[in-house]
């Protein structure tokens, strides 16, 4: 199996694809390398073992051995309501551009189960004793990576759980964290969220917060998209935030979310939890309200 991330350290401190590569073909080939192995990099160090880190590292392995760039970009493109900036990335003229874009698609759990058809790699963990330790499928509570219509709460299993904001690790049991510095779990913007459409059954967002933000729209359209027909979004933030103030009634039907529990007392369940603010001081659970949205439809 290839290494990508030692080879492409290698050709990142050495420029070996100008050293080495003597046609246009070449240069292109080793550039793609050197943006598959900078995409491995940015996935977070659990995900970068196991789990969805994994699953990106066969499927680029594979893709690699065989030749299956192409195919793989071309079977990414035929799957509707991705994240445009992974469209766009994926059709670059850059070699590394597409390679960066490729592996970020991989961690899709929708994309890489059909990617994985097609070059012949099974996406799935939870086969025998259970999924590996510290990876995506043991972060979200034994949830496979695969379709997210598939293993939902809506059919019978484990529901899928998004915790935003999280941090560098989730205080939410079985949630898949997402956050800009997250260690565990997904790192990534709530303005970009890498899952496909309808894919979370809740999604709780605790203390949002965006650095040169203007507000919940900055990063509620996204989410809303991202939750199922019938899922719950839960805000947990001050009175004061503005990034967890509710637009009008007006906006939030066109996103086809509703209000099922204004601000309010914060729940039980996050009672636990520890909230702060931006200069790092401890939020009192008593200033923190909880507000509940749910999709009406996809």
């Amino acid at each position: 199996m290839l290494n990508l991330q030692s080879n492409g350290a290698t050709i990142i401190r050495g420029n070996l694809y100008d050293r080495q590569c003597n046609t246009p073909e070449c240069v292109d080939k080793a550039k793609f390398l050197l943006g598959l192995s900078q995409g491995l990099s940015y996935l977070t160090p659990a995900g970068a073992v196991a789990g969805a880190g994994q699953i990106a590292y066969n499927l680029t392995t594979a893709i690699i051995n065989n030749g299956g760039e192409a195919t793989a970009i071309a079977v990414i493109q035929g799957i509707k309501g991705l994240p445009e900036n992974i469209m766009a990335g994926l059709m670059s003229d850059d070699p590394r551009v597409r390679g960066e874009t490729l592996v970020t698609a991989l961690t899709i759990p929708v994309v890489a189960a059909a990617v994985g058809r097609k070059v012949g790699v099974t996406v799935l963990e939870n086969i025998g004793t259970g999924p590996a330790a510290g990876s995506r499928t043991a972060q979200r509570g034994g949830v496979p990576v695969g379709d997210g219509a598939k293993g939902s709460g809506a059919t019978g299993g484990t529901p899928v759980v998004l915790d935003l904001f999280g941090g560098r690790t989730s205080q939410i049991p079985g949630a898949i964290n997402v956050d800009i510095v997250a260690e565990q779990g997904v790192r990534a913007s709530a303005t970009q969220l890498p899952f496909g459409p309808a894919t979370a059954d809740r999604i709780i967002a605790s203390n949002p917060y965006l650095p040169g933000g203007s507000g919940i729209m900055d990063w509620l359209p996204d989410e809303a998209n991202s939750l199922k027909s019938g899922g719950t979004l839960t805000i947990n933030a001050t009175q004061l935030n503005k990034f967890g103030q509710l637009p009008s009634a007006d906006v939030l039907d066109s996103l086809g979310l509703k209000v099922v529990q204004p601000p309010g007392p914060l729940l039980p369940e996050f009672q636990g939890n520890i909230f702060r603010y931006t200069d790092g001081g401890q939020i009192p659970s008593n200033k923190v309200l909880s507000t509940v949205l749910q999709k009406t439809g996809n």
